[in-house]
Parts: C-alpha cells; structure tokens; sequence
C-alpha cells in the first residue's frame, strides 16, 4: 500500500495540531484550604505554577457567602507580596473580585471585598515582580 501525500491531505492533521495549540490551559486547581481565624503558611519556589505574566502562584480555596465580608491579609519578608480574590466559573473562567499588592503596608498585600455570590473562592498568592521566591502567610479573616 503507498500513501500519497498532498497539500490537501496534510490540511486536516495541521488544523488538528493547531487547534490543540488554541485550546486554553486547563484551569488552575486550589492546592489547599484557607481556614477563617488561621494562619496559613506557604512558600513559592522555583518549579511552581506560573501565570501569564511569568510569577509563580499558590492557589488556595475557601467557601463564602453572598454578602460576607471578607479580608484576607499576605506577609512575606522575602518577596513583593501580591494578591487575587476570585472565582472560576464551570468553564474554568476566572471571575476576579478583588487584587491588592501594598494595602498591608511596606510590600505585604491585604483584600477587603464583599463577596458576590455563594460558593468556593480561589486566593492566587502570588509575587508583584517575575521569578520572585520565599516563604509567606496568609490569613483569613471576617472584616
């Protein structure tokens, strides 16, 4: 048997491997659970996920409710803190409720929001610069 190959017939395996680039990346898991009242502790490193801009981020989770009032507060003597609040749909489409870098004073970041909705809730503690390391805290608390 010879297979002959033309422009047409190479078409559908280029389209394939191109759509498998356009698809998104699969959405990022909460690694751990952030408990109202308790410290939490945490440490980016080399190796760890990344988002877009490059900086490396530890993804945790807590359930709200609609109209709870949050503050969330990340300290690290190491690195830049910064800090998402948010949420991803079932499309794995993140849905940000609040980001802070300095609202902690001197380079930890701290969020106050009002949360929108009843659900689980995704904390992105992440640096402000690309490549940034070290240990943190985080710690959730009622405002």
């Amino acid at each position: 048997m010879r297979i002959r190959l033309t422009p047409r017939s190479l078409c559908l395996p280029v389209a394939m491997l191109a759509g498998s680039w356009l698809l998104p990346p699969p959405p990022l898991a909460a690694q751990a659970v952030l408990r109202p009242g308790t410290e939490a502790r945490g440490e980016l490193k080399g190796g760890d996920t990344r988002l877009d801009d490059n900086t490396y981020v530890d993804l945790w989770r807590f359930n709200g409710s609609a109209g709870q009032q949050v503050r969330i507060t990340m300290r690290s003597s190491a690195f830049d803190a910064y800090l998402a609040l948010g949420y991803p749909d079932d499309s794995g489409e993140w849905h940000p409720v609040e980001s802070d870098d300095d609202g902690a004073g001197g380079t930890d970041a701290r969020v106050s929001a009002t949360l929108p909705r009843d659900g689980e809730y995704v904390v992105r503690a992440n640096t402000l610069s690309e490549g940034q390391t070290g240990s943190y805290t985080l710690l959730l608390e009622s405002a």
